[in-house]
């Protein structure tokens, strides 16, 4: 199933192309190999679970996916912070990265709702129709269905 928008995952896949680049960097010019091992396998994981969300068997699948990638978000943005605040890298690479990132992670954040939402709403609506009578049902096909779900949901939907 894919309901992810290219922009995630292409950004997901540059930033992950940055951290292999910056993990160079930090084992090479820095020596700082364990938190380079690190920022590169929890850098390079938020892409790999984006693409592999795509392939979701299913909304829950789909949401579990993309949860996965923004934990692994947050994970990077902690290292990131223990570079930074270790005087490890300065402000400029600290920022560069961490802006990525906080796009990324408002993405995900952002489409993780809208599919909880969408769930929220089959749900509603098939315990709307469970109650009904085969006539109502076929009423409520006729009609805007939404119009039974509250504003609020439909509104973040």
């Amino acid at each position: 199933m894919d309901y992810i928008g290219i922009t995630v995952a292409d950004k997901s896949k540059q930033f992950a192309v940055r951290i292999i680049k910056f993990s160079r960097f930090l084992n090479e010019g820095k020596k700082e190999y364990i938190i380079a091992k690190q920022i590169f396998r929890s850098g390079t994981s938020i892409g790999a679970n984006i693409r592999e969300s795509k392939n979701a068997q299913s909304d829950v699948d789909f949401i579990h996916k993309l949860s996965i990638a923004l934990k692994e978000a947050d994970e990077t943005a902690y290292w990131l912070e223990l570079l930074f605040e270790s005087d490890i890298i300065d402000k400029i690479e600290y920022d560069s990265l961490n802006n990525d990132l906080k796009e990324i992670i408002a993405m995900l954040t952002s489409t993780i709702k809208t599919m909880k939402n969408k769930i929220i709403l089959v749900i509603m609506f098939a315990i709307l129709l469970t109650g009904c009578s085969k006539k109502e049902k076929n009423e409520i096909n006729v009609l805007n269905w939404s119009s039974y779900i509250p504003d609020s949901i439909i509104r973040d939907f």
